[in-house]
């Protein structure tokens, strides 16, 4: 189980990255609709990779520390 967490660092960091990533785009300023409509889809990409991490996480978690005991 140490093993398995102490590679959740590199994940983490990747996460909180994307997520910076997603905020920065959030504020910028857009010109355009298609500048707007690129965001919408980079944003939806990003969020996407980050949901996949957190549930793969969630089994991972369930898997080696079940809430609920065997």
């Amino acid at each position: 189980v140490d093993d398995f967490f102490s590679l959740c660092e590199t994940h983490v960091q990747a996460g909180r990255n994307i997520l910076g990533d997603l905020r920065n785009l959030v504020l910028a300023y857009c010109r355009s609709r298609r500048a707007q409509k690129d965001r919408f889809l980079q944003l939806y990409e990003m969020l996407e990779v980050v949901l996949s991490e957190v549930r793969f996480f969630e089994i991972k978690l369930d898997e080696y520390a079940p809430s609920i005991p065997d």
